[in-house]
């Protein structure tokens, strides 16, 4: 089912501010990270954002009800951040995370780089964004058991070309026509370091494979 996305305002940050601890509670309970939670921010605190212009929020709604939210900002060198976003622990699971993200990306051609903060040892959220083409850029401890991951998607404008995050490598196995190169598969099967650069990250049709021996374009 489609989700679609509509511009909140502050005369809504009431209710998104509520929906945000609920969404958040069981993060902060796992984690105790009360300094940084968004489950823990004060109303305005959380009403302040609304404020700065470099901010856009968005409602995540399906059917008319509003299931989740999301936040923008811009930032300069046309750098677009994923500040916040979250699905309503009712429909999570089911894919509206990443229909929210690219759709949300639509509407921001201007951005040649997207960047995110999430919980390393949150597997389930590292797995969506890095299949969405995010990739690891950094780490930062915040507690013992608890490390913040940096993610960015940089692209080329002009050229369509997106770096490839080493999770989906094997999806462009079956571009690769010789069953003789040798070096190319062990890049994608990450037995040997390299780098994969695709046309596309959802549907590749060509990609340029890296490594230590070669460079091939498929």
């Amino acid at each position: 089912m489609e989700i679609s996305l509509e511009k909140a305002t502050l005369r809504d940050s009431k209710k998104i501010h509520k929906m945000q601890i609920t969404a958040f509670t069981p993060l902060l309970d796992k984690y105790q990270d009360f300094d940084i939670s968004p489950a823990s921010e004060t109303l305005e605190y959380f009403q302040s954002r609304f404020d700065n212009v470099e901010f856009d929020h968005y409602f995540i709604q399906l059917k008319n009800e509003n299931i989740g939210y999301v936040r923008i900002r811009t930032m300069e060198d046309n750098v677009c951040k994923l500040s916040t976003i979250f699905i309503l622990p009712n429909y999570q699971g089911k894919g509206y995370s990443q229909q929210a993200i690219e759709q949300v990306e639509k509407l921001y051609p201007q951005a040649d780089k997207w960047i995110l903060i999430t919980i390393k040892q949150e597997q389930s959220l590292r797995y969506l964004y890095e299949k969405m083409g995010y990739v690891p850029t950094g780490e930062e401890n915040v507690k013992k058991g608890m490390d913040l991951i940096f993610y960015e998607k940089a692209k080329n404008r002009r050229t369509g070309i997106h770096k490839l995050p080493e999770l989906n490598y094997s999806k462009i196995k079956q571009l690769v026509q010789s069953n003789n190169e040798i070096s190319v598969f062990s890049v994608i099967d990450r037995i040997m370091p390299g780098e994969i650069y695709v046309n596309s990250t959802d549907n590749s049709t060509s990609a340029l494979i890296k490594s230590p021996e070669c460079n091939l374009v498929i």
